[in-house]
């Protein structure tokens, strides 16, 4: 009796062994689901790498030295021009499309505020700007400071003796690309 009970207690392990053997074996819809869902993820990771590989500044298609003194003297120019260059409205009308060719048109609007009120120009003169890039990975958004020193003399000619220097640091976000500011922060700070 001992041994009709051992063997009858094996033929259920194995029947049970056998029955958790099948239903662990994965279905086909189930694995056809993961083998798509694993060729969709190389797929994207293959278009984020030519992404990657053509936003690269390093592409040979690209002269990223070139480029950057390009747009180095570009923007230095700009902001030169409206922190120190204009004083009149006939200054501004000869410089208003370069300044929104280079800087767009919502930062030109910005600093133009900034500067002048009606027919008064307030910046008398440009001491210094600079202009840096930081580190560029990617040519479609290269992060640039720009710092540029005025000097204001005020808006009446009492306050004229009373000129203040001032230093405004930008920071632009540029498509190198199309040579586009994409966004910027900027800090104004009081020197004098």
């Amino acid at each position: 009796m001992n041994q009709k009970k051992v063997a009858i207690i094996l033929v259920v392990v194995t029947i049970a062994s056998c029955l958790f053997t099948i239903r662990s074996i994965p279905k086909r819809t189930g694995l056809n689901t993961t083998k798509e869902q694993l060729s969709e993820v190389k797929k994207q990771i293959k278009e984020k790498r030519k992404e990657v590989k053509k936003n690269s500044p390093l592409s040979n298609d690209f002269n990223l030295v070139s480029t950057q003194r390009e747009v180095q003297n570009n923007l230095k120019h700009a902001f030169e021009v409206t922190y120190g260059g204009l004083h009149s409205k006939e200054d501004l009308n000869t410089n208003m499309a370069m300044l929104e060719r280079t800087l767009g048109t919502k930062l030109t609007k910005e600093i133009l505020e900034n500067i002048h009120r009606q027919d008064n120009f307030f910046v008398s003169k440009n001491d210094s700007t600079t202009v840096a890039f930081e580190n560029v990975t990617d040519k479609t958004d290269a992060i640039i400071y720009v710092t540029t020193r005025y000097e204001v003399n005020g808006t009446t000619e009492e306050k004229e003796e009373q000129a203040k220097t001032y230093s405004q640091v930008y920071t632009l976000h540029y498509n190198l690309l199309n040579k586009r500011v994409l966004s910027y922060e900027n800090e104004r700070l009081v020197q004098n």
